[in-house]
C-alpha cells in the first residue's frame, strides 16, 4: 500500500506550524536588560499596538528603535504605570 503524498498546501501550513513555533521561543527571549521589543510589551501588558503608540507619543512610555528595526519599550515604564494606578479594592 502507496502513501499519500502531501499537497503543498498541507506542506506549507505544516511548516508555518513550525515558523511560528520557532517565532514564539524567539519571542519569549526577546529583550536587552529593561528593554524588551513591541510583541513582548504588547503580550505582557495586553495593550494594543495602537495603545502604545498612544501612550508612547503621549510621553507616558518610553522608546527606542536600534537602525528603525522594531521599537522596544522600557519593561520599567509598565511596572510604574501599573503602580500609578494601583486601587485598594
Amino acid at each position: 500500500m502507496r502513501l499519500r503524498e502531501a499537497t503543498l498546501e498541507e506542506k506549507i501550513a505544516e511548516m508555518q506550524v513550525k515558523v511560528d513555533a520557532i517565532y514564539k521561543m524567539l519571542l519569549a527571549d526577546k529583550s536587552l536588560g529593561d528593554w524588551i521589543i513591541e510583541a513582548k510589551a504588547i503580550e505582557l501588558s495586553g495593550l494594543s499596538k495602537s495603545t502604545l503608540f498612544v501612550l508612547r507619543k503621549a510621553g507616558k512610555l518610553t522608546s527606542s528603535t536600534i537602525s528603525g528595526k522594531g521599537v522596544f519599550y522600557r519593561r520599567s515604564d509598565f511596572e510604574r504605570m501599573l503602580n500609578d494606578n494601583e486601587k485598594n479594592m
